[in-house]
């Protein structure tokens, strides 16, 4: 009956002619999930753009790790500046580890020979003694979290 129906305000045919449209969008690809699966396919990753292999759409990746969020918590902050400091110290003062031994392990002293030369001894030979008065724990904090913060906002 509706197809001999042409009234386009015909109340009891009004649901069957929705129904028949909607029908139609989708035999033709114009329906918005058709829509959508067009676009999704259209933002495919091609094979080799990225090293994880496992992203197939521009999208799919999250950010794992923002500085400025991590600066804006202060226990992270602080724990990151303690951690950097104990480093330093555990290295000799140098803070790439050319202080430590074989494995990355950190070599024990000779007590018995202080004079053995070595390593140690050409770190402290080569380390500038300060005659600037020592800055208080809090200074030092402060100023290495300024810095910090102005190499993240760069």
């Amino acid at each position: 009956c509706i197809q001999c129906c042409t009234n386009p305000t015909c109340e009891p045919h009004r649901e069957a002619r929705e129904a028949l449209r909607k029908n139609q969008s989708i035999l033709d690809g114009n329906d918005i999930i058709t829509r959508l699966a067009t676009q999704k396919r259209k933002c495919k990753v091609a094979k080799g753009a990225f090293h994880e292999s496992n992203i197939q759409y521009f999208g799919e990746t999250v950010v794992i790790w923002n500085i400025r969020e991590f600066m804006n918590v202060t226990k992270w902050r602080e724990d990151a500046i303690r951690r950097s400091k104990r480093k330093v110290v555990d290295n000799g003062g140098i803070a790439d580890g050319i202080g430590r031994g074989v494995g990355g392990k950190k070599r024990g002293r000779n007590n018995d020979d202080d004079s053995s030369g070595g390593v140690d001894a050409a770190i402290t030979a080569i380390t500038p003694v300060s005659k600037k008065p020592k800055l208080s724990r809090r200074k030092k904090f402060t100023q290495v979290c300024q810095v910090l913060l102005e190499n993240s906002l760069k």
